[in-house]
C-alpha cells in the first residue's frame, strides 16, 4: 500500500516553511516538529558520512537531507556489513550510530572493533533517549559527541567539520 498525504499550504515565501511544518505536524500528530524536513542551507560538501541505524525508515529520509546538503553518505543496518564497508572503504572517516542499534549488537564491543579497524574514525551518537547513565557510557568510552533525535542540522554540520 502507498501512504500519501496531502497539506493546504499557502505558499507566501516568508511562511512557507513554517506552514509546511505545522501541516505536517497536524497530520502526523507528531509531538515534535520533523526539523529533518527542512534544512537551514547546511553545507555538508566533501564529507564521507557512514550512518549506521537499524532503523530504515529514519536512515533513508536522514541521509536524503544529508546527501542533499551535499555529504556522501553509506547507510547501514547489519553491523558485520559496517565492518566490512570500514576495512574496504577508508574515505568514510565519521560514523553517525544510533544507539539503540549499537545497544542491540553490544556497544562495548562494536566500539572495540571500529577503533580496531580505524582508530582515527569520529564516532557521533544519535540517541533517542536522554539518559545520562548513557551519556556517561559513551564519554567513558571515548565518544564526545552525542545528539537527541531529532537531529539538529547546524549542530550536526558543526560537529561533522571539527
Amino acid at each position: 500500500k502507498r501512504f500519501s498525504m496531502v497539506f493546504n499550504i499557502d505558499f507566501s515565501w516568508p511562511d512557507i516553511e513554517q506552514q509546511a511544518l505545522n501541516a505536517i505536524k497536524e497530520k502526523t500528530k507528531l509531538p515534535w516538529t520533523p526539523k529533518i524536513l527542512f534544512p537551514n542551507s547546511i553545507d555538508l560538501t566533501d564529507i564521507h558520512l557512514m550512518l549506521v541505524d537499524k532503523n530504515m525508515r529514519f536512515a533513508f529520509s536522514f541521509s536524503k537531507t544529508l546527501r542533499n546538503a551535499g555529504a556522501t553518505i553509506s547507510i547501514i543496518a547489519d553491523i558485520d556489513k559496517m565492518k566490512t564497508t570500514l576495512s574496504e572503504k577508508h574515505q568514510i572517516s565519521q560514523i553517525l550510530l544510533d544507539t539503540s542499534t549499537a545497544e542491540q549488537f553490544g556497544f562495548d564491543q562494536l566500539i572495540n572493533d571500529i577503533q580496531s579497524i580505524n582508530p582515527a574514525l569520529k564516532i557521533i551518537m544519535m540517541d533517542d533517549d536522554n539518559s545520562s547513565s548513557n551519556n556517561e557510557k559513551y564519554l567513558q568510552a571515548g565518544i564526545k559527541e552525542i545528539l537527541k533525535k531529532p537531529i539538529d542540522l547546524e549542530k550536526l554540520e558543526a560537529l561533522l567539520k571539527l
